[in-house]
């Protein structure tokens, strides 16, 4: 199944992966249109989040979790390109790039789409909150909490005992 041009699973769903020459296909076309046309920054950029960024990362919600760190690094390294050719030929580290651009690191994009979908899907009107379990109930959870712990007694043993006068010492 693919997710986007670069984002390939496999058929047991939890093998992902980043397809090179899919890649590559990005970088090329934001180098064509930068090469073959004078295109301003502000261009540039906007073309960048309206085709290269929104097929990467469309459905992260579904599956940003599976992503090793070597695949996250493989998405963050086509922004850094994307970065180095927007600005060429500027020549600025990633993070001081991506500031001066106004843009977030996609792994960033990705942990707070998570966290606005989870919390989209907490409200109750949304049609997907069935979804989720019930509500844990508080008194129940802090009477676990506090439970009293079972008394017990320590008994030192010097070295080996055999288990029949251990049994003996006990009662």
């Amino acid at each position: 199944m693919k997710y986007g041009l670069g984002v390939v699973q496999g058929e047991d769903t939890s093998s992902l992966s980043l397809r090179q020459t899919d890649t590559s296909t990005y970088s090329t076309l934001l180098s064509m249109v930068y090469t073959y046309g004078h295109v301003s920054i502000d261009d540039l950029l906007c073309f960048y989040k309206s085709v290269i960024r929104s097929v990467l990362e469309y459905g992260s919600v579904v599956w940003h979790h599976h992503l090793t760190h070597a695949e996250s690094d493989k998405l963050e390294a086509l922004q850094k390109r994307a970065v180095r050719i927007i600005l060429y030929p500027t020549i600025l580290p990633y993070i001081t790039a991506l500031g001066y651009l106004k843009l977030e690191s996609l792994k960033h994009r990705r942990t707070f789409a998570d966290k606005k979908f989870f919390n989209g899907i907490s409200q109750f009107y949304n049609c997907l909150h069935h979804l989720l379990p019930p509500p844990c109930d508080t008194e129940l959870v802090t009477r676990l909490r506090h439970a009293k712990s079972i008394p017990y007694h320590l008994i030192k043993l010097n070295g080996f005992v055999p288990s029949s006068i251990l049994s003996l010492q006990i009662m």
